[in-house]
């Protein structure tokens, strides 16, 4: 059946609808042929920042013993044993990188660790808290250390959106904190 012999045979209502869907497909079809067209610019732009004039891709010399960025072994994960001169080597500590992320003080559960919550003005209805900031000293008692855990509120006025908190301690380097 050709187009003409299936045109005679569609409704007023069909040929409305296909008139509809032949503009849908036409601006689809202007879209995505835009959108090849920016996609082709953007690939021609970083082949020529990769292997054009700009780039600052070199020729090694196949003698050199250097390694090219990229070429070392990766290293390997904390904690693991490798061989250095004949004797084993672990690494600092046998903790994880999320574990240090998380605790960034280097104690065990053995030191006591003391909150100290520093005051902030008073709260009203121009005020809210936002949230706190923890600074970590390190302090000594007679015959023992501590840590004393600062946590310093965050405070937000709502008229002007403005932060304000309360300066941290002085650190332990620069005066030691006395304890009675």
């Amino acid at each position: 059946m050709t187009f003409d012999e299936q045109a005679a045979t569609l409704d007023r209502k069909e040929v409305v609808a296909l008139l509809a869907s032949h503009h849908n497909l036409s601006t689809t079809c202007v879209d995505l042929t835009t959108r090849v067209a920016e996609l082709k610019r953007q690939l021609e732009w970083f082949k020529s920042q990769l292997f054009g004039s700009k780039s600052e891709r070199r020729f090694v010399d196949p003698d050199s013993r250097q390694l090219a960025l990229g070429e070392w072994k990766q290293a390997e994960a904390p904690g693991t044993e490798i061989t250095i001169a004949e004797h084993h080597r672990r690494s600092r500590t046998g903790r994880s990188e999320e574990e240090t992320a998380d605790d960034p003080v280097r104690f065990d559960e053995s030191v006591p660790v003391e909150e100290i919550r520093l005051p902030h003005p008073p709260l009203d209805d121009e005020h809210e808290i936002v949230s706190e900031k923890t600074t970590l000293r390190l302090a000594q008692k007679p015959a023992a250390y501590v840590v004393l855990k600062y946590i310093r509120p965050v405070v937000k006025r709502k008229s002007d959106r403005t932060l304000s908190c309360p300066p941290a301690p002085p650190s332990v380097l620069w005066s030691a904190p006395h304890f009675s």
